[in-house]
């Protein structure tokens, strides 16, 4: 089973043919299938095809081959790994300068690049793509780092300066670009990320899910998904869980992902202290991109207990999956699914108390939740499709040019 469409290559560098007219953009995203990436460069890339543009994707060879509707370039070989940093900064500055060739050789007017933690690495390609007089777009997908120590603020700062427009994904992001970035307002473009509809396939049953995965049958199950970092807040659900099986015996926890700069241990104290390891199935690894969809089939309920997000991958997967789901009523999670609780429930952030009796009471009211699950499939669909979002992407590249 695969989250990629069955029409792919199976080749590192595929090529489409495209219009001599046709935009051409190269799409510089060296995290791909490395940080979870892969899905959101496919919808992108495959919808700005669609729209006419001729789109490069350079990215890491960690990243799954793509259909053949652009091409892809696995520039940023050996970036992430065990090698030294001074080795690793060596081969990211190598493929940035050959990137940058290539493209301008090839015709390029547009750079789209994408922020996640901000450092020299991430300055060094805009400043490079700027020198070469190109037109630069930036994706900020935390406009703000969620670990603090992992960014330098004049990175931050300088990276955003030299972008001619700045992607943000929703209306709280945007507002954080403009009062802590010092980000005019006319540069920052809200469009949303879209839905992963388009790399799943067929969902299992729960029961099959369940079984793949070694899971118990018959009991609530609740998920806490991806990166394990401190901002996501496994401490504060594993304190809720506490509450909740004192009432709810029967109730189970599976924790599927790897910890991201930490380890586990603090949060194996947690579970140790309040007694909770016959209630968790702790699979504390890297979930094969193959086996993401058994693990939201298989849940009763999804919790998202995030201290801090600005845009949350797994919430969409979610959505996309329908999945039943319970998130912080942080802006990043209200964005998108609203104040008014249609599209999945609500709890107060930093609240274990609170927490804990949402949990309750998503699992009693087993078709509410349903309900809102498939309504938000629903949205998924009408509001986050790819190729449009890639129409408003393509709008900004060409007024971009215009200015």
């Amino acid at each position: 089973m695969s989250v990629l469409p069955d029409n792919r290559t199976g080749k590192k560098t595929s090529r489409r043919l495209s219009p001599a007219s046709a935009l051409k953009v190269a799409m510089v995203e060296p995290v791909g299938g490395h940080g979870g990436m892969a899905p959101y460069d496919l919808g992108l890339c495959d919808g700005l095809a669609a729209s006419g543009c001729d789109v490069t994707l350079y990215t890491c060879e960690i990243n799954p081959p793509y259909a053949s509707s652009f091409t892809t370039r696995t520039c940023f070989s050996g970036v992430y790994g065990q090698a030294p940093g001074w080795l690793r900064g060596i081969r990211f500055t190598i493929a940035t300068l050959k990137i940058m060739i290539e493209a301008m050789r090839n015709g390029v007017r547009v750079f789209h690049f994408h922020l996640f933690q901000s450092g020299i690495h991430e300055l060094l390609p805009l400043l490079f793509a700027r020198l070469f007089f190109a037109r630069v777009l930036v994706t900020a997908h935390d406009v703000e780092p969620l670990e603090a120590h992992l960014s330098a603020p004049f990175s931050v700062r300088w990276s955003l300066q030299l972008a001619h427009a700045i992607i943000a994904h929703n209306a709280s992001s945007r507002n954080t670009l403009i009062k802590q970035h010092d980000v005019h307002p006319n540069d920052v473009h809200i469009i949303a990320h879209g839905n992963y509809l388009h790399c799943l396939p067929p969902p299992p049953g729960q029961k099959q899910a369940r079984h793949a995965l070694g899971l118990k049958q018959d009991v609530p199950l609740l998920l806490f998904f991806g990166q394990i970092k401190e901002s996501k807040g496994l401490d504060l659900l594993l304190h809720a869980m506490a509450q909740v099986v004192r009432i709810r015996s029967d109730v189970q926890l599976l924790i599927a992902g790897r910890p991201w700069k930490n380890d586990f241990s603090s949060y194996m104290q947690i579970i140790e202290n309040k007694g909770l390891l016959q209630h968790c199935y702790l699979h504390i690894h890297y979930i094969e991109e193959e086996d993401v969809p058994l693990y939201y089939a298989a849940a009763s309920l999804l919790v998202l207990p995030y201290r801090k997000i600005y845009q949350s991958g797994v919430l969409l997967m979610a959505m996309s999956m329908a999945t039943p789901l319970l998130a912080a009523d942080l802006p990043g999670m209200t964005d998108v699914l609203g104040h008014e609780e249609k599209y999945g429930m609500l709890f107060r952030h930093d609240d274990v108390d609170d927490l804990s009796r949402k949990i309750l009471t998503c699992l009693e009211r087993k078709e509410h939740i349903m309900q809102q699950a498939a309504a938000a499939k629903m949205r998924m669909q009408e509001a986050y499709n790819w190729h449009h979002l890639a129409r408003q992407t393509k709008a900004l590249y060409l007024k971009t040019i215009q200015a």
